[in-house]
């Protein structure tokens, strides 16, 4: 479920990057912040990742990433969605214009939701194998890593493709009502599996 929710949200993310930063310096200036923000932040996440899972229930830990990106994910797709009215005042707000708003909310979306499946949901991934037993935990393991990854990774890009073979004349902006109902729903299924698998 985090493949498809990222990609979902790196898609319309990255095209309002584009329309902000248009040239291919401008553009890859910008990922280049990006990925020093990410980098920085993820460490930081690592530092207090590791404190989180010794003071609190594998549930709670695990729960953390998708919370995190359920919250950001939900402020994001809210000011690309409504971008005439809650756009527009949050960005007048700040003295800037909503294009620039919605770019630095995807940027803060995608660098938190990062750093915390970099510090909690990897960690707490690999401590769901801890209980099983050799052969299970390597079975286990394979069909999660190469079969979950590969799948959650393609699976926000064949729900993309199909809206737009759908929708030809759609956009990223004119589709981004269906993206924000699918991540929504992708991660609360994934709230529940945690819970489910914190219940074993």
């Amino acid at each position: 479920m985090y493949g498809i929710s990222i990609n979902l949200v790196e898609g319309v993310w990255k095209s309002k990057i584009k329309q902000a930063y248009p040239t291919a310096d401008e553009y890859t200036s910008y990922m280049g912040t990006f990925q020093a923000y990410q980098g920085g932040t993820a460490i930081v996440f690592m530092l207090v990742g590791s404190n989180i899972l010794r003071r609190v229930s594998w549930t709670v830990a695990a729960l953390i990433t998708p919370v995190m990106i359920l919250i950001t994910g939900i402020l994001f797709f809210t000011f690309i969605v409504f971008s005439d009215t809650v756009g527009m005042w949050v960005a007048m707000f700040f003295g800037t214009g909503p294009l620039a708003m919605a770019v630095l909310v995807g940027m803060v979306q995608n660098v938190l939701s990062k750093a915390t499946k970099y510090s909690l949901f990897d960690s707490t991934k690999e401590m769901s194998y801890i209980p099983l037993d050799d052969e299970l935990k390597s079975k286990g393991k394979a069909a999660v890593d190469v079969v979950g990854g590969r799948f959650g990774k393609a699976g926000g890009g064949v729900i993309q493709s199909t809206v737009f073979l759908l929708i030809p004349s759609y956009t990223f902006a004119e589709a981004t009502p269906f993206f924000a109902v699918i991540f929504f729903l992708s991660v609360l299924l994934w709230i529940a599996a945690a819970r489910a698998l914190g219940g074993e």
